[in-house]
C-alpha cells in the first residue's frame, strides 16, 4: 500500500531493536545487513502502518501489523575475513636480473593474483617476481569471506661500465698512463679503487703510476652497480752506468780509452753506437741510453773525454827599438811556467824567424816549474823589423793552436829631424789651396838618401793636389793617408811644398800628422836609439835620434822618451814605459783617418811605468800621441781582439 515497511530484529534473549526502513514499493527487497554478533539466535519481523478493515462507519486509527515472518528464528552463523599480508623474500627495489618471492598469508586460502590489474594464471601462495609493477593478491575464504594486499615492486635497470685498457698496464717507473671508464647510463655514480681502496674519485678517467689492481665501480640510484678491473705493474728503471765512471784523458801515451756501459741489454751511445762497450780517441762528452728487459730506459752520466795539452803559460818583455847596426845583439827574457802538478814536455815550433836564436827544440818542464830562457837578436845591419814567433804543442802534435807568441824587433835609422810648416797650424775657405813646407832642421847623416814618410789627415776634409818641389813623389793614398818619399842630399830648411785643397764647411778642423815610416841608408851606429817628438799646433814634429849625445841633450831639456808599449798589439790595456823627465801624461788617441778617439791621463806607478785602458776601442790601426808639458811623444798602436 505504499508505507514504510520497519524491519526490526533481536536477538533471541534481547529487546527489539529497529533494524532498517524500507521506503516505496517493492515486491522484493534486497539489503545487506550487519548483525550485532556472530552464533546467535535471532527473531526477525517486518511492521507495516496500515488501517484495520473496519465495517462501522468510523475509520479506526491505523495501528502496526506484522508480516508473518515476524515469527521466524533465524540462526546467523559468523563469517571472519581473513587479513591479507604480502611478504617479499628481499627489499622490493632490486636490480635488472635479480628476482623476488612474495608469499601470500595466510596460507591454506583461495588466492588471486593480479600485475597493474592484470589477472595472473597462478592460484598459489606465492609468486616469483622479476618486473616492476603493484602485485595484487585477492585471498578468499570457504565461507566467502575475502581480505586483500598490495605491494609496489621496483626493478632497476643494470649499469655497465668497460675499462679502455683491459691487458695489464706495463710501466716504467716516473711514467703514467691514463684509462677511462665508459659506464650506461650517463647518470651513473663513478667510483675508483686500487686494492680495494677507495681512491675518492668521481671522474671518469683515472692517471696510472703505480702498481695495483684498479677497479671502477659504477653505480645507478636505486644500488645496481657494475664493477671492470685492470692490473697495472711499475717497473723500476735500469742503473745506467759507465766504465770508466770518471773523466779521461787522452794524450800520446794513451790516445784511444774503451768505455763500457752496464745496467740494461740494449745500449745507444751518443755518438750512435749500439754496442755494450766503444772505444774512444775523440775529446767530448760521452753518455749512454740502456733498456731494459721491460722496456725501461735510463741514461748515464756523461763521461768526458780530453786531450792533455801543455798547460804553459808565456810572460815576455815587450816589443822594443834597437839599432839597425850589424852585430847588434838584443835578448828577450821569455818566461814558461808549467801549471801542471806533473812534468811536462813541449816542442818548440818556431814560425818566419831572421836573426833569432836561443829557444831549445824541447822542454821538459818540472811540475809547476817556471822557466826563463833568453831569446837573442843578432841583427843584420838592416833598417827592417825583426820577427820571432813561436808557439807549443805536446810531442805527439797536438795543441798547436794552445799557446802563441810573437817577438818583434824594430830598427830604427839614425837621427831624422824632419818638420812640418807653418808651425802654427793654418786657415783656410771652402775651396782654398793651401800650401804646406817640409823643413829637416838638421842637416842628416851622408847616409841617408831618402826619407819614406806619410801624412795622416782627414781625407773629407782635405785632399793633396800636388808639390812643387822635384825631390818629393806621392807615392800612394787611401784619401786620409799620403804616402811619400823625399830625396834628401844633406840638405836642411825648406826641402819641399805640398799644396792641398781645403774642404771645410764650417767651424771645422783636422789634425796633420807626420810619420816618418822609414829611410834609405847605409848608416851603422852603436848607441842606443832614442825616439822623441815635439808639437806645435797642427803640425807633428817627429825627432829620431841615436846619438848618444842627442839623447842626453832632450834629456837636459826635460824632455821624455817613449821605450816600450805592451803589448802591441794590445786587446785591453797597455803599459807604456818611459824614460827622462816625464811628470802627468795627457794621451790622446788618433785612429787611421786622424780623428781622436779618446783623450785619458795615463796612470803612473813606479819605475816609470803608465798604464792605460784601451777596452773601448775597437780593432784597427791607432796613433797614441802623449804630452807632457811642451813635449810629445808618437807612437803606432795596433788593437786586436
Amino acid at each position: 500500500n505504499g508505507k514504510d515497511i520497519r524491519l526490526y530484529v533481536k536477538p533471541i534473549n534481547g529487546d527489539w531493536s529497529l533494524l532498517a526502513v524500507v521506503k516505496g514499493y517493492f515486491s522484493n527487497w534486497n539489503k545487506q545487513i550487519t548483525l550485532p554478533g556472530a552464533d546467535t539466535l535471532y527473531l526477525l519481523a517486518a511492521a507495516q502502518l496500515i488501517a484495520a478493515p473496519d465495517t462501522d462507519t468510523f475509520v479506526r486509527e491505523p495501528s502496526w501489523v506484522f508480516s508473518q515472518v515476524a515469527a521466524n528464528i533465524l540462526h546467523v552463523i559468523g563469517c571472519v575475513p581473513p587479513s591479507a599480508t604480502i611478504t617479499p623474500s628481499g627489499p622490493i627495489e632490486f636490480c635488472a636480473g635479480e628476482n623476488r618471492t612474495i608469499v601470500a598469508s595466510p596460507a591454506g586460502l583461495k588466492y588471486a593474483w593480479s600485475k597493474n590489474g592484470v589477472p595472473l594464471a597462478t592460484t598459489s601462495n606465492s609468486l616469483v617476481v622479476t618486473d616492476s609493477g603493484i602485485y595484487h593478491v585477492l585471498i578468499s575464504t570457504p565461507e566467502g569471506c575475502a581480505d586483500s594486499a598490495s605491494v609496489n615492486v621496483i626493478v632497476d635497470a643494470q649499469p655497465t661500465v668497460a675499462l679502455s685498457i683491459t691487458d695489464t698496464i706495463k710501466l716504467c717507473a716516473g711514467e703514467s698512463r691514463t684509462i677511462h671508464a665508459a659506464s650506461t647510463p650517463a647518470s651513473a655514480s663513478v667510483k675508483w679503487t686500487l686494492d680495494g681502496v677507495d681512491l675518492h674519485t668521481s671522474a671518469d678517467s683515472l692517471t696510472i703510476s703505480n702498481t695495483g689492481r684498479f677497479g671502477v665501480v659504477v653505480s645507478s640510484t636505486g644500488g645496481c652497480m657494475d664493477s671492470a678491473f685492470v692490473q697495472a705493474v711499475v717497473n723500476p728503471l735500469p742503473i745506467a752506468s759507465i766504465a770508466p765512471a770518471d773523466s779521461i784523458m787522452l794524450n800520446c801515451a794513451n790516445p784511444s780509452t774503451t768505455l763500457s756501459a752496464s745496467g740494461g741489454t740494449s745500449y745507444v751511445w751518443s755518438n750512435g753506437e749500439k754496442t755494450p762497450a766503444i772505444t774512444v780517441s775523440d775529446t767530448g762528452s760521452y753518455f749512454v741510453t740502456v733498456t731494459d728487459a721491460n722496456g725501461c730506459s735510463a741514461v748515464s752520466k756523461p763521461v768526458v773525454a780530453w786531450w792533455q795539452k801543455p798547460n804553459v803559460s808565456l810572460s815576455s818583455e815587450g816589443d822594443t827599438t834597437i839599432c839597425a847596426d850589424s852585430g847588434v845583439r838584443y835578448v828577450r827574457q821569455i818566461q814558461i811556467t808549467n801549471h801542471l802538478a806533473a812534468s811536462q814536455k813541449v816542442v818548440t815550433h818556431r814560425g818566419a824567424s831572421l836573426g833569432f836564436i836561443g829557444i831549445p827544440d824541447t822542454i821538459l818542464l818540472g811540475p809547476n816549474e817556471t822557466r826563463t830562457i833568453a831569446d837573442t837578436l843578432f841583427t843584420n845591419g838592416s833598417a827592417i823589423d825583426y820577427q820571432d814567433s813561436f808557439y807549443f804543442s805536446d810531442p805527439c802534435g797536438v795543441g798547436f793552436d794552445y799557446s802563441r807568441f810573437k817577438v818583434h824587433a824594430l830598427a830604427i835609422p839614425p837621427q831624422i829631424a824632419l818638420d812640418l810648416l807653418p808651425a802654427g797650424g793654418l786657415s783656410a775657405n771652402i775651396g782654398d789651396n793651401v800650401s804646406l813646407q817640409l823643413r829637416l832642421a838638421k842637416r842628416v847623416a851622408s847616409c841617408i838618401t831618402k826619407i819614406h814618410f806619410s801624412l795622416v789627415h782627414d781625407g773629407d776634409l782635405l785632399s793633396y793636389r800636388s808639390s812643387s818641389s822635384t825631390n818629393l813623389d806621392s807615392t800612394s793614398s787611401d784619401g786620409s793617408i799620403d804616402y811619400y818619399t823625399l830625396d834628401v842630399n844633406g840638405d836642411t830648411g825648406i826641402v819641399a811644398t805640398l799644396n792641398y785643397k781645403v774642404f771645410l764647411a764650417r767651424a771645422d778642423s783636422t789634425p796633420i800628422m807626420l810619420s816618418i815610416i822609414s829611410a834609405d841608408d847605409t848608416c851603422s851606429t852603436t848607441a842606443r836609439c832614442a825616439q822623441s817628438t815635439a808639437s806645435s799646433g797642427s803640425s807633428v814634429r817627429y825627432v829620431l835620434g841615436c846619438t848618444e849625445g842627442f839623447e842626453q841633450e832632450l834629456m837636459r831639456n826635460g824632455t821624455f822618451f817613449i821605450d816600450r808599449i805592451s803589448p802591441n798589439p794590445a786587446q785591453t790595456e797597455i803599459e807604456i814605459r818611459v824614460s827622462g823627465e816625464a811628470g802627468a801624461l795627457q794621451a790622446t788617441l788618433y785612429d787611421a783617418l786622424g780623428r781622436t778617439f779618446s783623450q785619458s791621463t795615463p796612470v803612473k806607478s813606479e819605475g816609470g811605468v803608465y798604464s792605460m785602458d784601451v777596452s773601448e776601442a775597437p780593432p784597427g790601426i791607432y796613433y797614441l800621441r802623449l804630452a807632457s808639458g811642451g813635449f810629445a811623444a808618437i807612437r803606432e798602436l795596433s788593437i786586436v781582439r
